[in-house]
């Protein structure tokens, strides 16, 4: 062996130990760090690395239950409309997934404090969204639709809307659009269980 395989073989070796000293358990990740992840950062995200992001990940899925908390989906039309699907959960865990003429693409996560969600379900409660019809629609063949829903004190309720909404909704979403620009989005692949949600 030459002095360079040598030593490009130790490096490899000294860096890769250096990594699995520094891997946990998934068990090891306590419920109360899921819990208190989005809470404690002020929706200033801490660094942190990819097997701790998927350790947090699968806790927020044992932990939320699945409890949708906001969702927010476009659907395409003949031209260039965005189609994409935004899902926040009660743990502060959101996923969204570009399908067309969106700037990501795939599948994506990040964290929200409850504080950000918070805003979204009163300014829900502030337009009168409980009280809102569940669908605003006409046969139009070229119009995509868009839905959105938010679990408020009465639980979840959706609104889908193409023609002859209320203003007030269209608010709504560029509240929640907002919400999606500030997310710090990472590449996502869901467990197989969820994939058919």
């Amino acid at each position: 062996m030459s002095f360079k395989n040598v030593t490009i073989w130790c490096l490899t070796a000294i860096l890769f130990g250096l990594g699995c000293a520094q891997k946990r358990q998934a068990s090891q990740v306590s419920s109360e760090e899921v819990e208190n992840f989005s809470e404690n950062t002020s929706g200033n995200f801490r660094e942190i690395d990819a097997v701790q992001l998927a350790e947090l990940e699968a806790k927020a899925r044992q932990h939320r239950g699945d409890t949708l908390m906001i969702g927010f989906s476009k659907t395409p039309c003949f031209g260039t409309c965005p189609h994409f699907n935004f899902k926040v959960y009660e743990s502060g865990f959101a996923t969204y997934e570009g399908i067309s003429y969106t700037k990501m693409k795939g599948m994506h996560s990040t964290w929200y404090t409850k504080d950000q969600m918070t805003k979204i379900v009163s300014i829900a409660d502030s337009i009168g969204f409980q009280k809102m019809k569940d669908k605003y629609e006409a046969p139009v063949a070229d119009l995509p639709s868009a839905s959105i829903a938010v679990r408020l004190s009465t639980g979840l309720k959706r609104v889908m809307r193409r023609v002859g909404y209320p203003r007030a909704l269209r608010g709504l979403e560029a509240e929640i659009e907002q919400l999606i620009a500030r997310g710090d989005w990472k590449s996502y692949t869901p467990p197989a269980d969820e994939k058919k949600n």
